[in-house]
């Protein structure tokens, strides 16, 4: 485990991103985000707007009948004693009546009115307030219990540590490509907004990710890959470090500020290092140089849809028909109408592009394909396997 001592010698030049900027140095509770009581279009805001509506009834009520024993028997009764003769009949307590209505057929009217008006405003309130407190506690926490079953049963998931600019975005297309994910957020704003935009169906963890018990509580152990888009190169590199010991399997993303520390990152053990930066600057001169290419190149992140072309990496698996087969033999073209513009053999880190119809298609290596969905799904069931 990193501990904070190994975590005080990290040293890197410290540049915020005024986007990204991260939290105070804080050791928050670890807590898992449930939805705001009070947002707008919820369960919880309709049950606000009820006992409110509620409220205002009873009031109106109790105005109402003030003013109307205050007319009806001015000479006899002060303000007090006519908002006192309201309460006790519209709650039906019974006491004494300080406004005597015996003999006074336009006062006995009033208080039948209060009576049917005032028992029904009261009750209906009651009843709001009941509601709130038990309707609305009980679904926190069964929302709480199932995130926290969730978090102890996912696997296979990525962990999203950062959920500023860049890691909602990364967030987004996760989710959108229908891999299971966590995110972890410290700040209690950007946590609540991560709720907000994937609802139910994503775990979001307010806690430090720094910290090796959270990255456990993310369930590290079960997970594929872990991304780090925090604000600052030196709390990503020590999330790398801290998740590279407890998992030395695991595949780890890291997004970098200034490019010159892509190499320390390297040296931790990351995956792969993004800079912003540096893929904006190349973005932008292609688009004067090869704006064509890169229009070609959007359409394989767009959105899924059925005339979408897609670049897919798919494992063949042993099972599969055409494993040791050559392209020749296999005619996945004809079988699929995919084009494999790559196959990597098991254990390589290269991709051979434009193979030839020679090369093989052997057990556990990865064919790289374009298609679109439905192409790629006839794919999959030829080689047995799913996305890799």
């Amino acid at each position: 485990m990193v501990g904070a001592a190994e975590r005080n010698t990290v040293r890197m030049t410290k540049t915020v991103n005024p986007a990204d900027t991260r939290r105070p140095d804080t050791q928050p509770v670890p807590t898992i985000v449930v939805p705001q009581r009070d947002a707008p279009g919820s369960a919880a805001h309709d049950r606000h707007a009820r006992i409110f509506r509620a409220a205002l009834l009873v009031t109106a009520v109790l105005a109402l009948g003030t003013a109307g024993y205050a007319w009806l028997a001015a000479d006899t009764a002060s303000w007090l004693e006519c908002l006192y003769m309201t309460v006790i009949t519209i709650s039906t307590v019974g006491f004494r009546e300080v406004v005597p209505v015996e003999g006074r057929g336009d006062l006995m009217l009033l208080t039948i009115g209060l009576v049917l008006a005032g028992g029904g405003a009261v009750l209906y309130f009651f009843t709001a307030v009941t509601v709130y407190l038990v309707e609305g506690d009980l679904l926190h926490t069964l929302w709480r219990r199932r995130m926290e079953k969730t978090l102890r049963e996912i696997h296979g998931h990525i962990i999203v540590v950062g959920a500023g600019s860049a890691g909602v975005h990364v967030a987004k297309e996760l989710y959108r490509a229908g891999t299971p994910l966590v995110v972890v957020e410290c700040d209690s704003q950007r946590a609540s907004r991560a709720l907000h935009e994937f609802g139910t169906k994503v775990p979001v963890l307010q806690a430090d990710g720094l910290d090796d018990e959270i990255l456990q509580q993310a369930g590290i152990e079960r997970a594929s890959g872990l991304v780090a888009t925090l604000g600052e190169d030196r709390d990503n590199l020590f999330l790398c470090l801290a998740a590279r010991q407890l998992r030395k399997d695991l595949r780890i993303a890291a997004r970098v500020v200034e490019i010159h520390n892509g190499d320390k990152f390297r040296k931790v053990g990351v995956d792969a290092v993004v800079s912003p930066a540096l893929m904006g600057g190349r973005r932008l001169a292609y688009e004067m140089l090869r704006p064509a290419v890169l229009s070609f190149v959007d359409t394989l992140h767009a959105p899924e849809s059925e005339h979408s072309v897609q670049l897919e990496e798919l494992a063949i698996s042993p099972a599969s028909a055409v494993a040791g087969k050559n392209l020749r033999e296999a005619n996945l073209r004809a079988a699929c109408n995919c084009m494999v513009i790559g196959i990597r053999a098991a254990g390589a880190e290269r991709y051979t592009y434009n193979p030839s119809p020679d090369a093989s298609l052997d057990a556990g290596a990865t064919v790289l394909a374009l298609g679109n969905a439905e192409e790629l799904a006839a794919l999959r069931k030829v080689l047995g396997t799913d996305a890799a």
